[in-house]
């Protein structure tokens, strides 16, 4: 079956959760709460939904099918396949790019985001990280953890 390496963590709130890395049956997954919730951003207000998703999915491919790119997922830790959300991370010299933060409308709040960004860059707030995709859910970070918005390193 599709079983990757995983690490048990004891989520926020007592929810137990698993990493893994990202398989090919996320694809469309990932793909799809990427565009979807992102659609929802501001500066995409203008844009119709043909404009919007036909080339921001070049945008996603573009970054997904970096050789630097890691998709974490968090997940139920007894079942890899109820994901709650992930996290797409990119090295880029010594420091870390965010390119996406997803966490499922039922499973935000808890903490995950903070616990999954956290495990990912270690030294998340004391080294330069940047972000290429801010949300709502990035203003929250950007000044706890001095993250730098810079779409233009996609």
């Amino acid at each position: 079956m599709r079983r990757q390496k995983c690490t048990a963590h004891p989520g926020p709130n007592k929810l137990p959760i698993i990493y893994r890395q990202m398989i090919p049956a996320d694809s469309p997954f990932i793909y799809s709460t990427w565009l979807k919730s992102y659609r929802q951003m501001p500066y995409a207000a203008s844009m119709s939904n043909d404009t919007f998703f036909h080339h921001h999915k070049q945008v996603v491919e573009k970054i997904l099918a970096k050789p630097e790119t890691s998709v974490t997922i968090i997940c139920e830790d007894t079942d890899p396949d109820h994901i709650y959300g992930y996290s797409v991370v990119e090295t880029y010299g010594d420091a870390s790019i965010i390119h996406y933060t997803y966490i499922k409308h039922a499973y935000r709040k808890l903490g995950l985001a903070k616990a999954l960004l956290k495990t990912l860059i270690p030294l998340l707030g004391s080294k330069l990280t940047f972000v290429t995709h801010e949300s709502r859910h990035h203003q929250a970070f950007k000044s706890k953890f001095a993250l730098e918005y810079n779409p233009y390193i996609i």
